[in-house]
């Protein structure tokens, strides 16, 4: 395919340069934010969080270059598959925060999944996912007409099982969420739990009203309503995953989710106990 090819439309509009710039300049600030917030408390699950951050900042930057130049391949291209796939390594922090909210509230008994599979599992299926994307996306920009149809039904497909991925899992998080409000651990009684629990259902919810709606715009195909409009590609992508951002940012709290660290009166009764079982054993 060549840039300079009069047959090949790679924007059915003039991408709008106002809009991508303070698209790229909030998405720059709240991932900069996260960023801190991962060196800070050496929140490393958070990592994927803020890849999916970097991605949209350079897809909205590529954006703005193709104001100028619509027939660009290189920004179409950067913008095109990094929209797509961020959202699967956003979905990956979402994954793991309900796993160490589990283990941290000391309810792994009350998860409806083992919790050494439930992060794995999830994970897993969002990183095949996010590859067949990728290669979906790459296919869509060649010269063959059948790649690009094939591309276009595996990019579906894609999109059909990120929206069944994450239905699973706010089942799984609402099972865990009405066991534990019923049958609260010594742990869940002073954490704010519920806050967080909150944000991964809206984190949730906004990522997969963006999964539908992407998911429609491809079975539409290139002649179809939502590809047309830019209007779409703003409030039903970029809005959902900077809001997602925002939510993790103010929500998940690394220094709540980070592996809690006895006390010294803890500390103090474990080494009583420890040398009681001791005298015990002796005698």
């Amino acid at each position: 395919m060549s840039s300079s090819d009069p047959r090949v439309i790679l924007y059915h509009y003039n991408p709008n340069l106002p809009a991508a710039i303070v698209l790229a300049a909030l998405f720059t600030l709240v991932t900069f934010y996260l960023s801190i917030q991962l060196f800070r408390y050496r929140a490393w699950f958070t990592l994927p969080l803020v890849t999916g951050g970097i991605l949209e900042i350079a897809a909205y930057v590529c954006r703005s270059l193709s104001h100028n130049n619509t027939q660009s391949l290189g920004p179409y291209i950067i913008a095109s598959i990094f929209t797509l796939v961020a959202p699967a390594f956003v979905a990956a922090t979402i994954y793991m925060i309900l796993g160490r909210i589990i283990r941290l509230l000391d309810a792994a008994h009350l998860s409806p999944v083992r919790v050494t599979l439930l992060t794995k599992i999830f994970v897993i299926g969002d990183v095949f996912s996010f590859a067949v994307q990728s290669v979906g996306a790459q296919m869509q920009t060649g010269k063959d007409v059948d790649k690009q149809k094939l591309g276009q039904k595996l990019i579906i497909g894609a999109l059909f099982l990120q929206i069944f991925i994450f239905g699973l899992f706010v089942v799984v998080a609402g099972v865990f969420n009405w066991r534990i409000a019923r049958c609260p651990t010594q742990p869940a009684q002073g954490a704010p739990w519920r806050k967080h629990m909150g944000a991964l259902y809206a984190a949730s919810a906004l990522i997969w009203v963006r999964n539908v709606v992407r998911t429609i715009e491809y079975i539409q195909g290139s002649d179809g309503y939502i590809v047309g409009h830019e209007a779409f590609l703003y409030g039903f992508d970029a809005a959902p995953m900077f809001l997602v951002l925002v939510t993790m940012a103010l929500l998940y709290a690394p220094a709540f989710l980070r592996p809690r660290k006895p006390n010294s009166e803890e500390v103090e009764m474990q080494r009583s106990g420890s040398g009681t079982d001791a005298v015990s054993e002796g005698a």
